[in-house]
């Protein structure tokens, strides 16, 4: 079955962000191979990388999704580009654009996949301290479960709503 990448139109049946042809332009400009993996391969790691996204970040996203029905969390309405302040406000997101950080960090996460990472993996209690012989292992008060991936944190950091806000405002 071949991949639905969402266009900006709220499609129903979306899987992806990125198409093949896309996360492997991505891929080529980086110096990342993809030749070992089959084009039915590639969009099984891209629906795994979306399906991450949406689970991790579908709550915290600014603006809100376009329509009930669409099947991925963008396109999003009054969606704030971060960084867009100008001397008409804040500008917004197209009710049918996604942005390039979330394509992006489709892509970044598409290749951890690819290379065997379990993006959802189920996590287990952290560690306080294990004594095995000689080797002794203890985790830090309050350390996070499960990895952590700092690259897309960063890449889709501004897109997030910061402490449940929904109004952002500018002194004049």
């Amino acid at each position: 079955m071949s991949i639905v990448t969402e266009t900006g139109a709220g499609l129903s049946n979306g899987e992806t962000y990125a198409s093949v042809v896309a996360f492997k332009a991505y891929c080529d400009a980086r110096g990342v191979s993809y030749a070992a993996f089959t084009d039915a391969q590639l969009e099984q790691f891209l629906r795994k990388a979306a399906d991450y996204i949406g689970e991790t970040y579908r709550t915290r996203w600014c603006g809100y999704r376009v329509t009930e029905t669409q099947a991925l969390d963008w396109p999003r309405s009054l969606a704030a580009k971060p960084d867009q302040l100008g001397s008409v406000g804040i500008r917004y997101y197209l009710t049918t654009e996604i942005p390039a950080e979330v394509i992006r960090a489709q892509n970044e996460m598409t290749i951890r996949a690819s290379a065997g990472d379990d993006l959802t993996a189920d996590t287990t209690q952290t560690i306080k301290r294990e004594k095995v012989g000689a080797i002794e292992t203890e985790y830090a008060e309050h350390s996070r479960a499960g990895t952590a991936y700092l690259a897309v944190d960063r890449l889709l950091a501004l897109l997030l709503s910061r402490s449940g806000a929904s109004v952002m405002l500018r002194r004049s």
